[in-house]
């Protein structure tokens, strides 16, 4: 049997619910471990049997808990990693962003800022 590696991201901390609806289905899985010390945003991950889709697993949890916590399901880990690297930039102020977006200009073009 191969696995298919499914990442959760939600809203607030959905794991435990999750997890007790996936122990009353059908549907073979195992649930895995992503530290959560690095990020606000809650995230958990899980491997389900490659011949299950991700609607089966979706529908497995159950459209309330999806709804509930507003539970986003990513199948690819770089789709994963974006999902939360744009939340981290959504945690700054815009003049934060501002200054971001300036050193990097800087960094990119540093002929057009002199050095004192």
């Amino acid at each position: 049997m191969n696995w298919n590696t499914i990442y959760i991201t939600g809203k607030s901390d959905f794991r435990e619910d999750v997890r007790k609806r996936l122990e009353h289905t059908d549907l073979k899985f195992m649930p895995g471990y992503i530290d959560n010390s690095t990020t606000s945003t809650i995230h958990d991950l899980y491997w389900i049997d490659d011949k299950a889709a991700v609607r089966n697993f979706k529908e497995a949890i159950g459209s309330k808990l999806v709804w509930k916590y507003r539970l986003q399901f990513y199948d690819c880990l770089e789709k994963f990693i974006q999902s939360q690297n744009e939340s981290q930039s959504a945690d700054f102020t815009s003049e934060e962003l501002s200054m971001i977006e300036e050193v990097k200009d800087h960094m990119l073009h540093p002929e057009l800022y002199p050095s004192h």
